[in-house]
Order: C-alpha cells, then structure tokens, then sequence
C-alpha cells in the first residue's frame, strides 16, 4: 500500500488521530503554553467584539439616516 502524504495516512487512520490529537493537547498543558493560547484567543475575541460593535453602530447609523432623513 502506497501511502501518499503523511495527512491522508493520518486522516485514515482514526485512532492513530486521536493519539497524536491527545498528545499535542498533553504537550501543550505540560508545557504551559495553555496561558499563551488563553490570552491570545481573549485578545482574538476583544477585538472581534471591536468590530461587531463598530459594524453594528455603523449599521445603526446608515439605517437612521434612511429611516429619519
């Protein structure tokens, strides 16, 4: 059986994905580097707030200019 790259023999071999899934989550919370991603994702999400915000506001905007002139 010829194997093509590394990815399809991972993604066709469930339980070989699942290993190597768990063990870069082990690696990762043995490292520390869970406080890293943590801050990184909270800085991700602050600024996707950001521009929820501002897209909703400038929304908010055009319609009251069509709605009241």
């Amino acid at each position: 059986m010829l194997i093509s790259s590394y990815g399809d023999y991972y993604m066709n071999n469930i339980p070989t994905l699942i290993i190597v899934v768990f063990l870069i989550i082990s690696f990762v919370l043995i490292v520390g580097l869970d406080s890293e991603v943590a801050h990184f994702i909270e800085k991700f999400a602050e600024r996707l707030i950001q521009k929820i915000d501002m897209a909703r506001e400038e929304s908010l905007g055009v319609l009251s200019k069509v709605c009241f002139g």
